[in-house]
């Protein structure tokens, strides 16, 4: 008789990895935005990510902290020759945060970023950018599996400008600028 051997639990990971990709192709009938000579362009945007997370980790009775680290890749290609040229792109993102989470579902999140653009043509950097932010969420159970998320940001966005494209409305976040952002989400 063969005997039954108990199930041996196995310890959760102590770090999670998520990975996304997307892919978005459009169409434009105006790719230079320009108010006459209009150009038609097709797009095609390819986006790839990953988040690195540590599982939470207790200081104290009350507080744990949440490290995470997100990289973003994203580049975009135009069908219109003279549009390729000038707008083609490759687009990265590097962001390290540390979450403080405390009683009651709150969370605060302190997190330094930084983003790079380059040209896929020339290879030119365009510009370059180093981000701090701060982000507070809080999550409402509504019932067993519904919830309300909340959450807000402040960022300050540091940007170095290297190559200026001369199009209204391209690439027109090319300044430092002060972002802010208020989120409701229902799960």
């Amino acid at each position: 008789m063969a005997k039954n051997k108990p199930v041996e639990e196995q310890e959760p990971s102590p770090v999670s990895v998520s990975v996304f990709a997307g892919s978005r192709p459009y169409q434009t009938n105006n790719v230079f935005r320009s108010e006459s000579d209009e150009i038609d362009s097709g797009v095609w945007e390819n986006t790839l990510g990953g988040s690195i997370s540590s599982r939470p980790f207790k200081v104290g009775n009350y507080v744990s902290l949440i490290p995470r680290l997100d990289l973003v890749m994203q580049w975009s290609n135009y069908g219109e020759e003279r549009a390729s040229e000038l707008l083609d792109y490759r687009f990265g993102m590097i962001k390290g945060g540390l979450g403080v989470s405390f009683p009651g579902d709150w969370t605060l999140t302190a997190a330094l970023e930084y983003d790079v653009l380059h040209s896929q043509s020339s290879g030119d950097r365009m510009f370059d950018a180093v981000a701090p932010s701060l982000q507070l969420q809080k999550v409402i159970g509504l019932g067993q599996t519904t919830f309300l998320m909340v959450d807000g940001m402040l960022k300050l966005s540091n940007t170095n400008r290297e190559i200026d494209v001369l199009l209204p409305g391209i690439f027109a976040d090319d300044g430092d600028n002060f972002q802010t952002t208020l989120n409701l989400s229902l799960i």
